[in-house]
């Protein structure tokens, strides 16, 4: 489940996932999602509380989602 969180009426950059939803979504094992992600996150591009991504850079996040 993706829910949009909305403040301002502007959807928020948070999504409310586990690694485990996210791991079903992409066809990946829960592992691989969650080292993936810690990376993601010592790179300043996403923050990571339980049961939820936040987007911190989308531009960057993008760039490294393309290659």
């Amino acid at each position: 489940e993706i829910r949009k969180l909305e403040a301002t009426g502007a959807p928020s950059k948070e999504i409310c996932l586990t690694h485990f939803d996210v791991a079903g979504l992409v066809g990946a094992s829960r592992e691989s999602v969650s080292r993936v992600l810690k990376r993601l996150e010592k790179e300043g591009l996403v923050g990571l509380q339980r049961g939820r991504i936040s987007i911190l850079d989308r531009q960057k996040l993008q760039k490294v989602a393309q290659g």
